[in-house]
């Protein structure tokens, strides 16, 4: 999940990047990092060096995170059963996201990406020139299977389409491979669409990560008192770091984010064992009813559905992560297995915590830190851990919505001065609704329901759709559908259900989101 990935993040992590921005014009993952080789047209990764072990660890890590404290508490109310089972189905949910999102990237390849020379052309020197783009072009593509391109008879197609319409080509040269995805299924209008959805999300994760530091810090000899006067200490620390030149020194806290959340769950864990013993399981294994098994309301299948949602996602980052890869052709395999892997704790974290505190809470609400004891030091160290680990990791969510803020304002890289007052304004923005929503697990489960749930669950199917129409209407128009040249995307015979899918996505979202914003104002 986009958020988790902050606690687990590395130094290549799309977000740990600083703010070496040379040409920011305001659309996600524009930035560039000085480890990586990139084309000279863009910023996207052209080559890796990661293994598909190494993908497969980056992908559980990415995923299992600070949301994970919300876990129990879906489990609670989602019911053991349908949680567990609907965690499987929410993992092959986003395996098929992940491919669709990929099959996209294909069809560009083998579209936009034609085998043409100038000698064969008749059209003489402003088409060489135009092929001679469209071939560049076709070198920031070379990750994926060479042998899916095709001949001068899509060339000859794409560069009368480029004549006819009045769109640049290629796109703009800052766009990231996500975002070239956009710009050829949805054009400049649906770049600067989904620029804001991301930053609304940003935004989001960052008012529940300040929801999460104020309820962790309000046991500890940390707090004031007050949730005000604890929210400007910490978010003054946040903005202050997100105005650094770099925050590439953030990453050194990777490991020890994926470590506060082991031991945080052990403490957990323990002191479950220490007040309730095994008193839990044995009930369960006794005598199994109904209401805990299965949720009991729609209002219990929706804050499921959030929290599920927000505990993966990977589709803002898939092709940083294929890009990353020594063999991108093998993402799906390094997806599955890393999908698997984080499935697997969720479920058993979220109903082994929920079982195990089920004689002292039939209902687990709040998240897991809630209900350790304040008078320990060891609850009370877990809890500054935890706290200290989301404060340094927000940052990591500020610096990329502040630089897409700034593309829209039209704020250059040398005016520090409003660039400092736009992250600032981010940070209070998250202090002002933390406050007035001040939940972290109906925060996760909204986020989750809405934002997450959109882009990976609409948009990478409404994508591919919106690509494959695009490719066989001027297919059509050239009559080459009988030439062969479509056949890798031939090959998908499953277009209704992609419709079907984008439908279900629409609406599990919608009745979510309206589910959750009623109970949440009825709360």
């Amino acid at each position: 999940m986009v958020a988790n990935s902050l606690d687990g993040a590395d130094e290549n992590s799309f977000l740990i990047r600083g703010s070496d921005v040379e040409s920011n014009n305001g659309s996600i993952c524009t930035r560039k990092t000085s480890n990586i080789k990139t084309h000279k047209h863009s910023p996207q990764v052209i080559t890796g060096t990661a293994s598909v072990s190494a993908t497969v660890t980056n992908i559980a890590k990415l995923c299992i995170g600070t949301g994970t404290l919300a876990l129990p508490y879906a489990a609670s109310i989602g019911g053991y059963l349908f949680y567990s089972i609907g965690l499987v189905l929410m993992c092959l949910w986003n395996l098929y996201s992940v491919d669709r999102m990929l099959k996209c990237n294909d069809m560009l390849v083998q579209y936009y990406a034609p085998k043409h020379t100038a000698a064969a052309d008749p059209r003489g020197k402003s088409t060489e020139r135009k092929h001679r783009r469209l071939n560049s072009y076709q070198k920031e593509f070379q990750q994926v299977d060479s042998s899916r391109l095709h001949g001068s008879a899509f060339s000859e197609l794409l560069a009368s389409d480029v004549e006819e319409s009045n769109e640049e080509f290629p796109p703009p040269d800052h766009l990231s491979t996500l975002s070239k995805v956009v710009w050829f299924a949805t054009g400049n209008i649906g770049v600067e669409i989904f620029d804001v959805i991301m930053c609304c999300l940003l935004v989001s994760i960052g008012i529940a990560y300040e929801d999460a530091i104020l309820s962790f810090l309000e046991s500890t000899p940390l707090t004031t008192g007050s949730r005000i006067l604890d929210s400007l200490w910490n978010i003054a620390i946040i903005a202050s770091l997100s105005c650094l030149p770099n925050v590439g020194f953030l990453s050194k806290f990777s490991a020890f984010g994926l470590t506060a959340i082991f031991i945080t769950f052990a403490e957990i864990t323990a002191y479950g064992v220490h007040e309730y013993g095994t008193n839990g399981f044995q009930s369960i294994g006794d005598e199994v009813s109904m209401g805990s098994l299965i949720p009991s309301s729609y209002s219990a299948i929706a804050s499921w559905f959030g929290v599920a949602a927000f505990s993966f996602g990977l589709t803002p980052v898939v092709f940083n992560i294929q890009e990353s890869m020594a063999e991108p052709s093998r993402m799906m395999e390094a997806t599955t297995s890393g999908l698997s892997i984080a499935s697997f704790v969720y479920i058993l974290v979220g109903t082994g915590i929920a079982i195990l505190y089920s004689p002292g809470f039939p209902v687990f609400e709040g998240d897991a830190l809630e209900h350790l004891p304040t008078d320990q030091i060891q609850a009370t160290v877990v809890r500054i851990s935890m706290a200290f680990m989301i404060i340094v990791s927000c940052p990591l969510l500020v610096i990329p919505c502040g630089e897409i803020l700034d593309g829209k304002f039209g704020v250059g890289t040398e005016n520090k001065a409003m660039k400092i007052m736009i992250r600032v304004a981010i940070c209070l923005v998250c202090v002002l609704v933390s406050t007035l929503v001040p939940d972290f697990v109906h925060v996760v489960s909204f986020i989750g329901g809405c934002f997450i749930a959109f882009i990976s669950f609409i948009v990478p199917p409404l994508f591919y759709i919106l690509l494959k129409r695009k490719i066989r209407k001027k297919a059509t128009e050239a009559s080459l559908s009988d030439s062969g040249i479509l056949s890798p995307i031939e090959e998908e015979k499953w277009l209704l259900f992609n419709f079907l899918m984008v439908l279900v996505g629409i609406t599990a979202t919608g009745l979510t989101v309206y589910v959750t914003f009623c109970s949440t104002e009825n709360r």
